[in-house]
Parts: structure tokens; sequence; C-alpha cells
């Protein structure tokens, strides 16, 4: 449960065991592909929406582990950051694909002091935010129907701040109440958590630069199932810290 409410499951069946190997091959799960490959010609939005769902239930049977109850903060947490950092992978992946490098559609590569090397350009930022079914314009979407006072603007002033804070200690930390900040930094979310995320979205055939909205999706189920005990504009704010950095970070620190 969320702090005093009880987590409600998505309407969607739960996922089967990411690392049976066996799952991808059942009979039923080629059946719900099948199907899926043909109403997404109608509906293209289809399998994002699936695989949130399904994505929603294995985090909050993650995070949850023996006990009945999930920290919202914890949940919004790793789900953003995860989520952000598949922005950055998406595109990555894609340019791999048509061999391209990231230079070559204008982004640029930052090596720091730190060790680390830093993505910024228009292409993950289109997942992130820029497109109607981008990772934070589903969370800011959702955060607005339930009355928070959300803007773009908020994401513009974390974008700037990390920016500024690229190679330094402070880096990735979000900056929030403490009462909300959560158990682990998004970047511990990303290297603890990506692999099942992945494995998820694998199993559903969701492509790479799809991805984002997918968790997108499991973003607007958090904030939906949360809404009163956490505040909308808040669950936001944590969407926000999290995703932005991590959207930025080379995803060859995590290999």
């Amino acid at each position: 449960m969320f702090g005093r409410k009880k987590v409600a499951p998505s309407s969607a069946p739960p996922p089967p065991p990411p690392r049976d190997d066996n799952a991808k091959n059942h009979p039923g799960h080629q059946a719900v592909l099948r199907h899926l490959a043909d109403k997404e010609k109608e509906d293209p939005m289809m399998r994002p929406q699936l695989a949130g769902k399904i994505v929603y239930d294995l985090f909050v049977q993650m995070l949850a582990g023996d006990g009945s109850r999930v920290r919202i903060e914890d949940l919004i947490s790793a789900l953003a950051s995860i989520g952000g950092h598949l922005c950055l992978v998406g595109v990555l992946d894609q340019l791999a694909t048509e061999g391209k490098t990231p230079q070559q559609i204008g982004m640029v590569d930052v090596g720091c002091k730190d060790g680390h090397h830093y993505f910024f350009g228009d292409a993950p930022n289109q997942l992130l935010l820029e497109s109607p079914a981008a990772l934070l314009s589903l969370v800011l979407g959702t955060a607005h129907h339930y009355g928070a006072p959300v803007s773009l603007e908020m994401v513009g002033e974390v974008m700037k701040r990390t920016a500024s804070q690229v190679g330094t200690g402070n880096f990735g930390r979000p900056e929030l109440p403490e009462k909300h900040r959560s158990a682990m930094l998004p970047v511990d979310w990303v290297k603890h958590g990506r692999a099942r995320m992945i494995e998820a979205l694998d199993l559903y055939e969701v492509p790479p630069l799809v991805r984002p909205t997918a968790v997108g999706v499991a973003l607007q189920r958090a904030i939906h199932e949360s809404r009163t005990v956490l505040d909308p504009l808040m669950a936001a704010r944590i969407a926000i810290e999290c995703a932005v950095p991590m959207a930025k970070v080379d995803p060859k620190r995590f290999d």
C-alpha cells in the first residue's frame, strides 16, 4: 500500500517471471503478441499502454518485497529514473542501427573529471518531454488532470540545473523536501532496476524508442493510485528530478 492506501494492481495480467526464458515462447504469450501486432495498427498506444501496466505491477511487487507496503516516492523515483535512462538508450540504439554517431545528429558527448560521459541533444529530449507521448508529457498531463499547477518551466529549470551540475557531486541529486526523497539516488535506481525493466519490455517486444512512453504510462498509474496520499504536484516534481539527469548519463556507466 501507499501510506494507508492499498496498492491497486492494474487490469492487465500479472507479468510472467521476467527471468523465465520460456515465457516469451509460451503459446498464450505469443497470442498476446499477435493480438498487439494486429490491434496497434489502429491504436499505436496499445503496446506501450499494456507494457506500462506490466511495468507498474512488476515494480510494485519488487518494492513491496515480502511486505505489503510500497513507499510511493520510491516507486515514482524508480520508474522515472529508469524511464529517463531509456530515453537516451533508445536514441543511441537507433543510431547504432542506422550506423550513425550521436554527433551526426547534433548531440554533444561531454567527458567530465568524474570519469563519466554525459550526452546532451534534442533527440533524447523528444522522448523525455517534447512530444505528446513523451515520458514527462504523460506525467505532467496526469498531474494536471488531478489539479496540479504543473508547467513546462518546471522541467526547464531542472534541465538547466542538471547541465550546470554535470560532473559534480551534486549531479543527479534531486532537490526535494527531505520527507519526499527516495531511498536511493536516481543513478542507483537505474543500476539496480533497469535489467528487470528491460526484461519486461523485451517480453512484450516494445521498441526502444517507445519504451519511455511505456514507463510514462506506468508513472501515470502511480500518480493516479497515490493521489490521495501524495500531492500530484509533488509526484510530478519527483519524476522530473529523477528522469532529467538520467536522460544524460552515458548508458555504458551501467554495463
